[in-house]
């Protein structure tokens, strides 16, 4: 039996999947951050753009599946997005290994709280940001970093199969 990454969906079909699953990857890190109060990481809201961006492209495609050279390219960019996302998850589980120095901006919440709105916003700020070297959580021996990885190049092949449709 071979196996065929969305091979028997409709481009249609394929494309609104990608967009659910990137969804459902965005609720559940917003539910892990938020009524879990899992601590997160500047490298960890930025590797959330990438499924944004796949979730609009995905409802999109969905949408206006007509083929034309706007649909082509709506395709090339679900396919970029994934490439950016898989590097970044890549980037950060180097940094998670130390294999990679801290750029200055995942050192963690070293904020200049020199005036008094910085202070207040800091004190009303509910995200606890920690350093990107810092694993938090862990799910069956890997990161959340190393999850995005394997999920990214998932969706990359998924998003490359809807491009030879």
């Amino acid at each position: 039996m071979r196996f065929s990454l969305l091979g028997s969906f409709h481009p249609k079909t394929a494309s609104l999947m990608i967009a659910l699953i990137s969804l459902c990857i965005l609720g559940t890190t917003f539910i892990l951050e938020h009524f879990f109060e899992i601590p997160v990481c500047r490298m960890c809201m930025l590797e959330r753009y990438p499924y944004a961006v796949a979730t609009l492209l995905g409802v999109l495609f969905y949408m206006f599946s007509d083929p034309t050279i706007l649909h082509r390219w709506a395709r090339y960019l679900l396919i970029a997005t994934f490439i950016v996302s898989t590097g970044l998850s890549f980037y950060h589980m180097g940094l998670e290994h130390n294999w990679f120095d801290l750029p200055e901006f995942c050192k963690g919440s070293s904020l200049k709280l020199d005036t008094v709105e910085a202070l207040r916003a800091q004190i009303l700020s509910q995200t606890t940001v920690i350093p990107c070297n810092v694993v938090s959580l862990r799910l069956f021996f890997l990161s959340l970093a190393e999850w995005n990885g394997i999920t990214s190049l998932i969706l990359l092949g998924a998003s490359w199969k809807l491009l030879k449709k």
